[in-house]
């Protein structure tokens, strides 16, 4: 399923797409690579998620690591070697009252102690967008979530901005809804065009040079 070909399956296929699978875990052998496996609910198809089987299947042992004192952490950027960590068995953990939460128990073996740790896979797998160069084509696959800035930069395109009325605009109250809960995280700027509130007798080469200098200075 990519994007061209079917737009509408694809956007159905990405909303809440991490809520549709749960979670299997394969180790080809003793103290080999940890690989997790998404599969669809019941009654979901996979197809209306991943294109290709291998796109629901991601190796972790790049991403867990062991510190100084022994305990794991997850390197995001996946640098950790292969074989850095002993796992001896993973296993998923059901939590009460949170049917889609995927946690899970890793042993471990440091130094001839085994250890037990565990991780809670929704703070650090998400279904993401890849780029297929082949097809050329972007699709859905099991991934590391990506690392979010704060900010947000939010686009607006109103088409009721040149219409004066005694309440706000959809685009200025969307952004009121946008600030009032941390103005400390949002830059908001709201560009209604040049030229608009102007007189239309000063819609002229000269007036919108003019407007377009002030609207420009407003940006500043």
């Amino acid at each position: 399923m990519n994007y061209s070909n079917e737009p509408l399956r694809y956007h159905l296929g990405f909303a809440n797409s991490y809520q549709k699978y749960k979670l299997q875990f394969k180790q080809d052998f003793e103290f080999g690579p940890v690989r997790v496996i998404a599969f669809p609910e019941d009654g979901e198809d996979i197809e209306n998620i991943f294109s290709h089987s291998g796109d629901a299947e991601l190796n972790l042992s790049p991403y867990i690591g062991i510190d100084n004192s022994g305990k794991l952490f997850w390197d995001t950027n996946g640098h950790q070697p292969v074989d850095s960590l002993k796992v001896i068995s993973v296993e998923p953990l059901g939590l009460e009252g949170q049917p889609h939460s995927k946690f899970i128990r890793i042993s471990y073996k440091v130094e001839s102690v085994v250890h037990r740790h565990d991780l809670n896979l929704d703070d650090f797998l998400d279904v993401v967008e890849c780029y297929d160069e082949t097809s050329q084509q972007f699709r859905l696959r099991l991934g590391v979530k990506p690392t979010r800035t704060k900010r947000s930069i939010v686009l607006c395109f109103d088409g009721t901005s040149n219409h004066f009325g005694n309440q706000n605009t959809n685009v200025i109250k969307l952004v009121e809804l946008l600030k009032k809960n941390d103005p400390s995280k949002q830059m908001v700027y709201y560009q209604a065009g040049i030229g608009t509130y102007s007189h239309s007798g000063l819609k002229t080469r000269v007036g919108l040079a003019i407007a377009k200098c002030f609207d420009t200075a407003t940006a500043q």
